[in-house]
């Protein structure tokens, strides 16, 4: 029988015991571009064995993370009240950007009513929560301000990069790339270390985007055009992938 050094199992145990493990309703702290609450929706399976899914206390979205991208949180804060819209009234709508649209429909939900919302720019509708929702004209301050933050480039730190597919399903998490203050980067395909690959970039305030000069991003099929909303920074690399950072 292999018989291993008695420093190498005291390692081993050490990990085990040091690699925290929850139960579905725990109330956790997940990062993702920055600490967000909420609470273990499911424990993995198959192919997701050894992560958490963690349901956003803050947004309608869920997603996977390993228990090293966890940490305990206290309970859950006061629900917050969300302003109530009728039928005819017109908001704007949060799906990759700000887009007008009209109430045409409303439905209870779980924790406040949600809204039917059509488009004035496209031929589709969605339903809403009111966290998404803001009423028309409300950002004309915001767009300005987003706009002078365009222009200033991305923040460093790190960017998660996302997947997305159909609206009803969560993004898929990709990894995370950072972003250095000298004009560097690194990329990893986890929410830590280790990294993969390096590189060099610069911020073109003319075009908006950011360059890579170097490195795994510097291949043709990765864009980098950049937008700022409210806290956070947005670096589009695909169609529907993109890589954002809340500080």
């Amino acid at each position: 029988m292999l018989k291993l050094p008695s420093a190498v199992l005291l390692t081993a145990i050490l990990v085990v015991a040091q690699t925290p493990t929850y139960r579905v309703g725990d109330r956790v702290e997940a990062y993702d571009s920055g600490w967000n609450k909420g609470a273990v929706a499911a424990v993995g399976s198959g192919n997701y064995q050894g992560y958490y899914l963690v349901k956003y206390d803050e947004f309608s979205t869920q997603r996977y993370f390993k228990p090293d991208s966890l940490r305990p949180s206290g309970p859950k804060e006061a629900p917050k009240v969300y302003p109530a819209y009728n039928i005819g009234d017109r908001v704007d709508g949060y799906d990759f950007g700000w887009h007008s649209a009209k109430v045409t429909q409303i439905r209870a939900g779980k924790d406040s009513r949600e809204y039917l919302l059509q488009y004035e720019q496209f031929t589709t509708a969605r339903w809403y929560h009111p966290r998404d929702m803001r009423a028309a004209g409300a950002g004309a301050a915001e767009k300005t301000r987003d706009q002078a933050a365009s222009a200033q480039g991305p923040r460093a730190g790190k960017y998660g990069i996302y997947s997305y597919g159909a609206a009803s399903a969560p993004p898929l998490y990709l990894g995370h790339f950072e972003l250095l203050a000298s004009g560097q980067y690194r990329i990893s395909r986890t929410s830590s270390a280790p990294y993969y690959g390096e590189g060099a970039y610069r911020f073109n305030a003319a075009m908006a985007t950011v360059e890579w000069l170097s490195g795994p991003l510097a291949a043709p099929e990765w864009g980098g055009k950049f937008s700022a909303e409210g806290a956070r920074h947005r670096i589009a690399l695909r169609t529907r992938t993109i890589a954002t950072n809340s500080q």
